[in-house]
């Protein structure tokens, strides 16, 4: 959406639909999550990396990040394009979700990880953004370690961003995906 003015206001109401869609269970729990998010990542950062949009270190911290907190990462169903432009205001506080065709199962807090994304991204609001996490991390019961399970699956998304900006021709400044590198790594 262009104009954004207004949508802080909806915020708690995204929260909550997230937090209703997380109760719903994943079709199946066969499959190592892991590898999947690793094998995302190794072909979404060929373009980026060729084209010195992204670092072959940022990329390898991101793997070894996967692979250090593989036993955490969970699958869980997600709608997979959770975003505000696929959002509908019906009557406040009401929301109708619509784009259901990517649904499938991910890693538990894609949904999570993809708003945050490209909220802050796609619509170069980073304090919407971190608004909306900070929300969420208030109103859902998160488990201890969430920040190892959710940091993953962002670094996942960040790489995905990149890709984004080259394949779908994404006008978004690159260096905003840049500073979203930085909060997972602020060296």
């Amino acid at each position: 959406p262009k104009d954004i003015s207004g949508f802080a206001k909806w915020l708690d109401p995204i929260v909550d639909l997230l937090l209703e869609m997380e109760k719903i269970k994943p079709f199946s729990e066969e499959y190592n999550i892991a590898d999947r998010m690793l094998q995302r990542i190794n072909e979404w950062s060929e373009m980026p990396i060729r084209k010195n949009l992204l670092s072959l270190k940022d990329k390898e911290k991101i793997s070894d990040l996967i692979e250090r907190n593989r036993p955490k990462i969970a699958v869980c169903f997600n709608h997979a394009d959770f975003v505000p432009w696929h959002m509908h205001k019906i009557a406040f506080p009401k929301l109708a979700l619509v784009d259901y065709e990517n649904c499938k199962n991910k890693p538990r807090y894609y949904d999570l990880a993809y708003f945050y994304q490209r909220v802050y991204t796609k619509l170069d609001e980073p304090k919407l953004a971190d608004n909306f996490l900070e929300l969420y991390k208030k109103m859902a019961k998160l488990p201890a370690d969430f920040d190892e399970r959710f940091l993953p699956v962002l670094g996942q998304r960040i790489i995905g961003g990149f890709y984004d900006n080259i394949v779908l021709k994404d006008k978004t400044d690159i260096k905003v995906h840049q500073r979203l590198l930085k909060i997972i790594f602020p060296d």
